[in-house]
């Protein structure tokens, strides 16, 4: 009797370890072998393989179907690729699996944006900033989000909150992203002083861009200041900026 004691105590331990590898598995623990596919798949992703990647992917996801990582990176390819749907089916999967997945909630609201869905993009972001109150990236990509839907006034609103978030961030390059988003939608909203100002601002990360001289040009040609942009858009085109034929056309007759 005393041997079977001894046999259920050791049963009982070795069950009880087993339940506590097994709660760390499932904490975040991945499968070994998932987690060589994966970085196998990594290489293959950064030498152009991908559909090798892809696959491999695929595979570390089979070995361990938690493995949010590989869900992500599956929603990067596919968005890649332009097959949205299967971009969104990845993220969606990973932010599932880890709800405050921020790179899930934002590469998401991204692809909903290429697919045209901009309800569920701007939802996405909601989302993610009830979450995340005071992230920044988000403002920004709901700036961008408005003025591809041309709502100027709503691009513009998340345009600068972003611009004065990055600042207090000390984040100044992606404060002059935001500051050229924000004079982009000052631009096609055509409020063209602001959109000057907010140009102007950015001389020091954008002055030296084809497209800063061309938007630049662009202004002043609509303010009648013919000069100005006629010296912009000529820097531009010299640069290799593509102007659109009614700018060309717009050009000779201020040279005229």
């Amino acid at each position: 009797m005393r041997s079977l004691h001894v046999i259920f105590c050791l049963f009982v331990i070795s069950c009880s370890f087993s339940n506590l590898a097994a709660q760390k598995y499932y904490r975040g623990h991945v499968a070994l072998e998932a987690v060589k596919l994966y970085k196998n798949a990594k290489l293959q992703d950064k030498l152009g393989n991908k559909q090798l990647a892809k696959q491999l992917y695929k595979k570390a996801l089979n070995e361990d179907f938690r493995y949010i990582e590989a869900m992500d990176k599956l929603g990067d390819i596919y968005r890649g690729e332009g097959m949205l749907d299967s971009a969104v089916h990845f993220y969606q999967m990973s932010i599932d699996r880890e709800p405050s997945g921020i790179l899930a909630y934002q590469n998401l609201a991204a692809t909903y944006q290429l697919k045209g869905d901009y309800r569920d993009a701007v939802q996405t972001y909601q989302d993610l900033l009830s979450l995340f109150p005071t992230y920044t990236e988000a403002y920004f990509g709901l700036g961008k989000l408005f003025l591809d839907k041309k709502d100027y006034f709503s691009s513009q609103f998340y345009a600068n909150l972003a611009l004065k978030d990055f600042l207090s961030q000390k984040q100044n390059s992606r404060a002059a992203d935001a500051r050229l988003l924000a004079a982009r939608s000052y631009l096609a909203d055509r409020n063209y002083k602001k959109a000057v100002r907010y140009l102007k601002a950015n001389k020091k990360y954008t002055g030296h861009k084809a497209f800063h001289k061309y938007y630049l040009g662009l202004c002043y040609m609509k303010l009648g200041k013919h000069v100005k942009a006629e010296k912009y858009l000529n820097q531009a085109q010299i640069m290799g900026y593509q102007l659109p034929v009614y700018v060309k056309e717009q050009i000779e007759l201020m040279g005229a």
